[in-house]
């Protein structure tokens, strides 16, 4: 049986949820949703820019022609 203290974090918990839902389904006031959709993409575009660090830029597309591969001048011109 869990003690009266991890009972009443619990309930805490389970407070600080309902009112995170209730503060995002509020039809009248949506600065929360707003402030949230703003962090995601601060998020989003940090992790993009962390994936082109780490991964670098993609190599130009090839194409097989009937006398060997062949890279697109403009391809080429963007790598």
């Amino acid at each position: 049986m869990r003690s009266f203290s991890e009972r009443s974090i619990a309930e805490c918990g389970r407070i600080a949820k309902t009112l995170h839902l209730l503060a995002v389904v509020d039809p009248v006031d949506d600065t929360y949703r707003r402030q949230m959709h703003r962090q995601l993409t601060v998020q989003e575009s940090r992790h993009k820019l962390a994936h082109g660090i780490c991964h670098g830029r993609k190599a130009p597309s090839t194409r097989r022609t009937g006398t060997g591969w062949k890279i697109s001048r403009a391809r080429w011109a963007s790598y």
